[in-house]
């Protein structure tokens, strides 16, 4: 499972995220259609302000 990789992995590295912090966010995040555009034949995709990006 994704999060608990995420979490090892942290914590390995002297991360302080836990499975915790993980069930903290259940229900909370909220779905955003992301908006787009055209350039120079790509298409580039970005959150709706305002957010940290997307990857």
């Amino acid at each position: 499972l994704a999060g608990m990789a995420i979490v090892d992995y942290c914590q390995k590295n002297g991360g302080f995220l836990s499975m915790e912090d993980f069930a903290a966010q259940m229900g909370t995040a909220e779905w955003v259609e992301p908006i787009s555009t055209t350039y120079k034949g790509y298409t580039l995709y970005e959150l709706p302000p305002n957010n940290q990006g997307l990857t």
